[in-house]
């Protein structure tokens, strides 16, 4: 008999109070969302024969009880939220409005892993996702879920922590290209469909070829939206860029460390060699121009005692593959610029991949590069390629070569071959992080540096 109880016949009884009722509805309240079948199911299978009072959708006023004409419009609703009920007060279920599904969108966001790539993004500023539509552009900001673990099976994470990843979960990273010769090579893709994740700092992408030693391919991730802001814009990592000013003419003493290939011991070279200046008394920043958003360079230099620290990714460029040379100059003068406010004695910068690589090989023929860079450490893993990469630099009359160092200091024979072929010091890590070394190398960058200041362009503040 009380299963078959209508709603209709309980919403009629007003004279037992409900006190035995709102320990089971206070459990339902544990859900976010509840529809109003839900409710109704509840209702009719856990009464007894007591009358029940007057039991209905009551919004906003104390006492009013809702008709059945507004019941049968509430039943209707797609969503129904049950408010904590108590003792005494009549208001117990409220509507949801369709508008907070923003608000669940914002909630999403917050319990996603936003990757290193979106260290400088407002994640308050992430009101909505868009509907999987469309192109992506460089630099956009995606949620997008973890569907089959390759390669990159940890994404490091916005405040330094690598996440150990599963299926299933949802991660924020940025859209980008990818060149990187002992990974992969990736494209921006076309639409907004199932793409990968290339790149452990957090590149959405789609890899077209990688290394042999990658066995189990790219990491398979499928985009659930673009981020909005409040105003439905799509957010970018541009707009949370390091704005230039270009306030600095004479920049500080500027060297740059450069590679004949990537894995050549670039940044371990940048690390100790700031080490050496440090223990100079002098006052280090560090830049890393070019590569692909990963926060293992930049976490290495703080640790190394450089600051400030920045990368490409602090003027909104999640990977430099396929930008153009003016957008990488632009780079180059935002990062000194930035760097050289803080009042630095020296700057390294970081140039990422090999001598020959697109935005490294024009980067370093740049006629502003070479006005603020004084000299250059090569960093090499033989002699042939230590012999070919300084005999291009040279060829191009770039920014002079002040010594070697990397993967090809930790082999004597082939140091001694370099030695000899290029007549240039070879510094292996310890040697850069001893005070004479580190300040010798200064000396001779400042005997090069006869060269005018930056200037600034206004071309430069157009493709920012």
């Amino acid at each position: 008999m009380k299963q078959n109880l209508s709603l209709n016949k309980i919403l009629t009884n007003p004279n037992k109070k409900l006190e035995k009722y709102t320990s089971k509805l206070n459990m339902l309240n544990h859900h976010a969302q509840v529809t109003f079948s839900h409710i109704r199911s509840f209702l009719v299978n856990h009464i007894d024969s007591s009358p029940l009072p007057s039991f209905g959708l009551i919004a906003q006023s104390h006492n009013k009880v809702i008709t059945k004409t507004k019941l049968a419009s509430a039943n209707k609703l797609s969503e129904i939220k049950i408010c904590k009920i108590e003792k005494g007060k009549s208001n117990i279920l409220r509507s949801v409005p369709s508008s907070n599904h923003k608000l669940a969108d914002a909630i999403r966001l917050k319990r996603a892993s936003w990757a290193f790539t979106t260290r400088r993004v407002n994640k308050d500023l992430a009101h909505s996702i868009a509907q999987p539509k469309g192109s992506p552009n460089t630099g956009d900001l995606v949620l997008a879920r973890v569907d089959t673990i390759g390669h990159h099976a940890g994404l490091q994470l916005a405040h330094g922590r690598r996440k150990v990843m599963f299926e299933g979960n949802e991660i924020v990273v940025a859209y980008g290209n990818r060149y990187a010769s002992s990974q992969f090579e990736a494209l921006l893709p076309e639409t907004m469909g199932p793409c990968h994740l290339v790149a452990g700092g957090g590149v959405a992408s789609r890899a077209i070829s990688w290394h042999n030693k990658i066995t189990k391919g790219p990491t398979h991730i499928t985009p659930i939206g673009l981020l909005l802001d409040a105003n439905g814009q799509r957010m970018n990592l541009n707009d949370f860029a390091i704005k230039p000013k270009y306030t600095i003419k004479t920049p500080p003493i500027t060297i740059a460390v450069v590679g004949t290939s990537m894995d050549s011991g670039k940044t371990q070279t940048a690390a100790y060699f700031a080490r050496g200046l440090i223990a100079n008394g002098l006052k280090v920043g560090y830049a890393k121009i070019t590569g692909t958003g990963a926060g293992g360079d930049t976490w290495l230099l703080i640790d190394a005692g450089a600051s400030p620290v920045l990368d490409f990714t602090d003027a909104g460029m999640a990977t430099t593959y396929m930008a153009t040379p003016e957008e990488i100059e632009c780079i180059l003068i935002t990062l000194v610029d930035q760097i050289a406010q803080e009042g630095v004695d020296a700057i390294i910068l970081e140039i990422a991949d090999g001598v020959f690589q697109r935005e490294t090989a024009a980067l370093l023929q740049s006629p502003v590069f070479n006005q603020l860079v004084g000299g250059m450490i090569v960093a090499a893993r033989d002699s042939m390629g230590a012999s070919a990469g300084v005999n291009w630099l040279n060829d191009k009359r770039t920014s002079p070569v002040l010594a070697l160092s990397g993967v090809i200091s930790s082999a004597p024979l082939q140091a001694e071959e370099a030695k000899t072929a290029l007549n240039l010091p070879v510094y292996d890590r310890e040697d850069l992080a001893t005070a004479s070394t580190a300040i010798n190398l200064l000396d001779l960058s400042q005997l090069d540096l006869n060269k005018p200041s930056h200037k600034t362009d206004n071309t430069l503040h157009a493709v920012h």
